[in-house]
């Protein structure tokens, strides 16, 4: 069944890079950070190695050493071994390539994977593209705007017929009640 490894918090995507967290604040002297991940899992970042501060081009930083906490990472950067080298980092997004986040198995996607997505239903309907995915603690729900304006699609196993990301092609199964507050 479709799974949102992470159940990424609506950051940007931008060519190559995803927007992974964000640097809140400083934490200590020697150049830590705290890292607001933009994951439900924070263990889905700690792998990476390199963070970039702009989508495209921009600063490296890479990861020396990263412990998570209750619902954030201390980082420290390699070359950032101060107090004051942290400031230009503050309130700074954090960017990383596609391709460093893991390969998950068949039928997980990331959110980055879902959202752009053309929705259609198995009898061939254009309902939109999905926009934004919540997280509802339950399951996810995938927000489709389109020209019967925003439908709310639980990504679960009896609503999602099938997802063809080659094709940017998300099939749902229009089961009884799913379209009725829309029209």
């Amino acid at each position: 069944m479709p799974e949102l490894a992470g159940n990424l918090r609506r950051p940007a995507l931008s060519g190559g890079r995803v927007a992974v967290g964000k640097v809140t604040r400083p934490h200590g002297l020697r150049g830590d950070v705290h890292v607001l991940p933009y994951a439900e899992n924070l263990m889905d970042l700690l792998p990476m190695e390199e963070f970039f501060l702009e989508p495209e081009g921009g600063r490296c930083l890479t990861i020396q050493e990263a412990r998570g906490r209750a619902s954030h990472l201390v980082v420290h950067f390699r070359d950032i071994d101060s107090l004051e080298q942290t400031r230009p980092l503050l309130q700074q997004e954090l960017w990383a390539e596609r391709q460093s986040f893991a390969a998950l198995p068949p039928g997980d996607y990331y959110w980055f994977e879902i959202e752009g997505l053309a929705v259609h239903t198995v009898e061939g309907e254009f309902l939109g593209t999905v926009q934004q995915i919540l997280a509802t603690g339950s399951n996810d729900v995938y927000v489709v705007q389109g020209e019967r304006g925003e439908i709310l699609v639980p990504a679960i196993r009896g609503f999602i017929h099938a997802i063809d990301l080659e094709a940017g092609i998300l099939t749902i199964r229009n089961l009884p009640g799913l379209l009725d507050y829309v029209d």
